[in-house]
């Protein structure tokens, strides 16, 4: 089971780069965001085989060290689907958070019960899969392994479905983001006082960079929409127009709430973006309702002009 573990715009004209509040002037994160860790493990099903490896390296006059063989221990549709399901909630992870430190996500307080139960419906997912794929694929499947792999074939390398399970993981853990210059260590107050100037600075890169990754994410999604949305004439004087996908839409949708919900630094270029943004796509139920000539043509130029209006980014 999840381990659920709960401690604790638009830019001037002049496309100006994006100034955030100095490390004191920051309001604290602690009541108004948290920190996520997702960790999922999946069986690799995958297996170095020694005498294989040493075989091939000698049938070419190789290294050994140099000369590896891998073997699949087992071939399942299902465990490919389970693998797939994987990457596919870490990537709606990474889209309901923000970036912080290695592993660990921002998600603010406001996002939290949304997020929650986001990843109890993986988790349900996930576990379903795996007990299908141990009592399917797995238990059923040795047999096949046993032609498909010839005498690379070795019972020594399948665990028991008991052990097997425990090979699968999925834990999330929630987190209190820490204050900057809470350092509660019994060190000398030089010391201590360096080591606070340090984590400020860290602390300030690290909010930082979680907005300025919100606002590339936009733009990457602006972009997509304007080109979707772009009606062009070819040499022979064909109008071609793009087409609009539905996962565009719903990812634009999901950023104009991510920049009222995620707008840590209550930027105000942020708070006119979302304003705007959402201004631009309310009516627009569906991607029919951009069928409609004059509709995808002032959705376009609402989604250029905030292009256009963006914070100058370091890409």
């Amino acid at each position: 089971m999840t381990n659920f573990n709960t401690a604790y715009n638009i830019a001037p004209a002049d496309n100006a780069p994006i100034t955030l509040p100095t490390a004191a002037s920051v309001p604290s994160l602690s009541s108004s965001a948290m920190l996520v860790h997702l960790s999922i493990g999946v069986w690799t099903a995958s297996k170095k085989d020694k005498v294989a490896s040493a075989e091939a390296a000698d049938s070419h006059g190789a290294d050994r060290k140099l000369a590896r063989t891998y073997k699949t221990l087992i071939d399942s549709p299902k465990l490919e689907t389970l693998k797939s399901l994987v990457v596919r909630i870490h990537a709606s992870n990474r889209n309901a958070t923000m970036d912080w430190a290695g592993d660990m996500r921002l998600l603010t307080t406001a996002n939290y019960m949304k997020h929650t139960a986001m990843l109890t419906g993986f988790e349900s997912e996930f576990w379903q899969l795996v007990d299908d794929f141990i009592t399917t694929d797995y238990r059923w499947g040795l047999t096949t392994m046993q032609v498909k792999l010839g005498t690379l074939f070795n019972p020594a390398d399948y665990p028991s479905e008991a052990e097997l399970r425990r090979k699968f993981r999925f834990e999330a853990k929630y987190m209190p983001v820490p204050d900057a210059g809470d350092f509660r260590v019994d060190i000398a107050n030089e010391a201590a006082d360096v080591l606070r100037e340090h984590y400020e600075k860290v602390y300030k890169d690290a909010i930082e960079s979680a907005m300025q990754g919100l606002w590339q994410r936009l733009y990457g999604t602006l972009n997509i929409m304007s080109r979707q949305l772009a009606v062009t004439t070819d040499a022979d004087g064909k109008v071609k127009k793009g087409r609009i996908f539905t996962s565009t839409l719903d990812a634009m949708r999901d950023l104009i709430d991510m920049l009222e919900t995620c707008n840590l630094t209550g930027d105000p270029k942020m708070q006119r973006m979302q304003r705007q943004l959402a201004a631009a796509l309310d009516g627009i139920d569906d991607v029919k309702d951009l069928k409609d000539e004059f509709v995808r043509e002032d959705t376009k130029r609402a989604v250029d002009e905030a292009i256009a209006n963006l914070p100058s980014l370091d890409f």
